[in-house]
C-alpha cells in the first residue's frame, strides 16, 4: 500500500491542473465535439478508454527509448493528463 502513495498524488496533482485546464481551454469539449461528427456518442467512453491505453503504451515506449524509467510517478502523471481529455457523461439537454 506504502508504494501507490507517490503514483495517488502524482496521479491528483497531474489530474487538478490538466482537469482545470481543460474545463478553461474546454480541450475535450472540442475535441468530442468533433469526434462526435464522426462516431456515435455512445462509444465516447469505449474509445476514450482505447486512447488513454495506446497513449499510455507509447508513452511508455517514448520513455524507454529514451532511457528514463518508467516509475509510478510518471504513469500516476500520464493518467492523471489523460483524465483532462474524459468525455462528458450526462449533459443535459433542454
Amino acid at each position: 500500500m506504502k508504494e501507490l502513495i507517490p503514483r495517488l498524488v502524482a496521479m491528483s496533482l497531474s489530474a487538478i491542473l490538466f482537469m482545470t485546464l481543460s474545463i478553461k481551454l474546454e480541450w475535450a469539449k472540442r475535441i468530442w465535439a468533433k469526434l462526435n461528427k464522426k462516431i456515435k456518442p455512445q462509444y465516447n467512453i469505449a474509445l476514450w478508454l482505447l486512447c488513454v491505453c495506446v497513449f499510455n503504451i507509447v508513452v511508455q515506449i517514448l520513455f524507454e527509448t529514451m532511457g528514463y524509467t518508467y516509475n509510478d510517478i510518471i504513469n500516476g502523471a500520464i493518467f492523471g493528463f489523460s483524465l483532462a481529455f474524459m468525455p462528458t457523461l450526462g449533459e443535459k439537454k433542454l
